[in-house]
């Protein structure tokens, strides 16, 4: 930074002062004058080198003043550079230890990410490893399953044919006892017999005229009951005229060589395929890849009995009338001259819809789950365009079995401790004797879940195909049974309405939304007080009861 210099005038010395000449008194006034000036003159120039002297002096202490100031701030200046360069150095020194600190963070970081690498590969290989190893684990479980369940089939196969010569063996042994029986008491059993059945005829006379009479005094929809008898008898015409057929087309068929192996195939095929249907209500209990497989094997199922059926009406055949095995045709049917149809599809249609009925009444009759893939499956089989006429699905084959087998599900009713009233309720003979009440009511059970299973399917989605048994069918079955006369109510009623509603209820109210809820809460809490005592005191009733509480756990419907 420059310095401003200041010059500085001092007055010298005495000793440098100039002496005063006074001239000589003698001299005259211009000499006087003249040896004045030359004495001021020289005085002047004394001043003047004085002054030099001083201006000289002077400019030399500024200049070592300057000098010894520059000196002082260039010491400072330099000292200031030392400290700035002292600071840089550890400044320096620092960037060094932070840089080499850096250099080896990221050197640890580097080696740990190969680590990590390293590590991902090692554990993705162990994982690929182990995937590879479950799926063939997987895959030899599978087969092992398969080669299981066919063991286990061909050992119920054996067993089942075991059974049956056993059971042939021994009913032939047991005639052969009776008959020898019979032989040796028939007056005593011939007297007794006739006194016992004499006093049943009399018994059932007495009940048959008292249900009439109650009937005749309770009844006023006599004509919607004729309407229902009418239709049900129509059903049943259709289920003899199945019979004669079927019994009519093996006797032709056996005739036929060609025909005959492929009526055996189907027969057979049927029977193994409509077992092989799986409940899958139980998906709660299974893995994703089970229940996948689950699904595909039903899938599976359906795909190879269209198959089947699309044969049977490929196949060269004798033809039957479509008229016989419909209800009620439309007029487009009535009046068409060519109704003619391929027996051996017929013929297909009879077996799995009887197959269909045989697993409802004995799979679904101990679990009622068990109807809703077999439901599912006879919806897909009568709704399918290829399995129509002129539009018309051919549902009927199986409705007929249906009124045979179960006629409470269409209003039908009657006593159960009479022959005729049983047989009207569809109990099933064996043997020529009536089956047990527990397998009765267990069959009941089933084909009552059945027939839910195939009358609640949505087919919003499924269009343009036709419903081959729409809901209204499942409102009339549940309505059929609550306007049958109170004192006609049975045990079997009771049974086939908790198996119609128990796991329906939730696509019921679908379909009807408040109407549904009404109707279940008519069903299950005002209907069963109604009803005479000793039918409330059956455990029937109240399993029936208690349907409202299961709805509130299942679908949190509330109808008390």
């Amino acid at each position: 930074m420059s310095q401003t210099r200041t010059t500085v005038y001092r007055t010298p010395p005495r000793a440098l002062r100039p002496y005063t000449i006074s001239p000589a008194p003698q001299d005259s006034p211009s000499r006087q004058l003249l040896g004045d000036l030359q004495v001021e003159l020289q005085k002047l120039q004394l001043y003047e080198e004085e002054v030099h002297k001083v201006h000289l002096f002077e400019r030399s202490a500024q200049k070592n003043l300057l000098d010894q100031h520059d000196t002082e701030v260039a010491q400072k200046q330099l000292a200031g550079l030392e400290a700035a360069v002292a600071r840089n150095e550890a400044i320096r020194q620092g960037a060094e230890v932070e840089l080499l600190r850096w250099k080896h963070q990221a050197e640890e970081e580097e080696r740990k990410r190969r680590e990590a690498e390293a590590r991902r590969l090692r554990e993705e290989e162990a994982k690929q490893e182990a995937e590879r190893q479950r799926r063939a684990r997987e895959e030899e479980e599978k087969r092992a399953r398969e080669e299981r369940a066919r063991a286990e089939k061909a050992r119920q196969e054996a067993e089942q044919k075991a059974k049956v010569e056993a059971e042939q063996k021994a009913r032939l042994e047991a005639e052969e006892k009776i008959r020898q029986e019979r032989e040796t008491t028939a007056k005593r059993e011939a007297e007794e017999k006739a006194r016992a059945e004499q006093l049943k005829a009399d018994q059932i006379k007495a009940e048959e005229a008292k249900a009439q009479a109650a009937r005749a005094t309770t009844l006023s929809s006599t004509s919607a009951d004729s309407e229902k008898e009418q239709r049900h008898a129509r059903y049943l015409e259709i289920h003899q005229n199945l019979k004669a057929f079927r019994k009519r087309f093996v006797a032709e068929s056996k005739q036929n060589p060609n025909l005959k192996p492929k009526v055996g195939d189907i027969r057979r095929k049927m029977r193994q395929y409509v077992g092989q249907l799986v409940d899958m209500k139980i998906k709660q209990s299974l893995n994703p890849k089970e229940l996948q497989e689950m699904t595909q094997g039903n899938m599976q199922v359906a795909r190879t009995i269209e198959k089947l059926l699309k044969e049977a009406m490929s196949v060269p055949s004798t033809t039957v009338d479509i008229k016989d095995f419909i209800a009620f045709p439309p007029a487009n049917i009535q009046s068409s001259q060519n109704t003619q149809v391929p027996a051996l599809m017929i013929y297909a249609l009879n077996l799995f819809s009887k197959r269909i009925v045989e697993q409802w009444a004995t799979e679904a009759g101990t679990s009622t789950t068990r109807a809703e893939p077999v439901g599912v499956l006879a919806a897909k089989i009568f709704s399918s365009r290829e399995f129509l006429f002129e539009g018309v699905s051919m549902v009927d084959i199986l409705l007929a079995k249906l009124h045979l087998a179960c006629p409470v599900l269409f209003g039908i009713y009657g006593r159960e401790n009479t022959q005729q009233g049983r047989t009207r309720l569809g109990w099933r003979k064996q043997d020529g004797a009536f089956i047990k009440e527990k397998a009765h009511y267990e069959r009941m059970a089933g084909l009552g879940a059945g027939f839910a299973s195939i009358s609640l399917r949505n087919f919003v989605k499924a269009r343009p195909r036709p419903n081959p048994v729409p809901p209204p069918n499942f409102w009339s079955a549940v309505t059929g049974v609550l306007n049958v006369p109170l004192q006609e109510i049975t045990v079997t009623h009771l049974v086939v309405l908790k198996a119609l509603m128990e796991h329906s209820s939730e696509r019921f109210i679908q379909f009807y939304d408040a109407a549904a809820v009404a109707l279940l809460r008519a069903a299950t809490v005002q209907w069963p007080t109604r009803l005479p005592a000793e039918m409330q005191k059956t455990p029937q009733c109240d399993a029936l009861r208690l349907l409202p509480d299961k709805f509130q756990k299942d679908v949190h419907l509330t109808l008390t």
